[in-house]
């Protein structure tokens, strides 16, 4: 049982948030109880975030339960959903964010037992 979870709360070109750090936390409590190895991150800018996601997919693979939580701006561009850097500049655009759809799908090519996103954004 494998989570990765991320909280971005103080954005460079967005407002900031408030809850990301507690609810990352509070995850992070839960699913600890619940045996899974926790990796809580936050303020991750676009290269961080993709480092993160990629170590994590690393340590996916069959019978794996893989839960993925970010809390934090996002939005949708043509039905597709994508988490906001805090770095990515305004207007957002698909460059400078982090597909989720992308995420899923690495995911389920581990042949994972359980893939679980969570997704609590502030969209546009």
């Amino acid at each position: 049982k494998i989570a990765l979870l991320v909280g971005n709360n103080h954005y460079q070109h967005h407002p900031n948030l408030m809850a990301p750090v507690t609810d990352v936390f509070e995850l992070s409590l839960l699913l600890e109880q619940l045996g899974f190895q926790v990796v809580s991150l936050l303020d991750l800018n676009k290269a961080e975030m993709v480092a993160a996601v990629s170590r994590f997919l690393q340590l996916l693979g069959k019978g794996v339960y893989a839960v993925f939580y970010y809390a934090g701006h996002g939005y949708e561009h043509l039905g597709r959903n994508y988490m906001v850097p805090v770095d990515a500049p305004q207007p957002y655009a698909p460059e400078n964010c982090i597909s989720v759809q992308r995420i899923l799908q690495k995911m389920q090519q581990q042949q994972t037992a359980l893939n679980l996103i969570l997704l609590d954004t502030c969209r546009k």
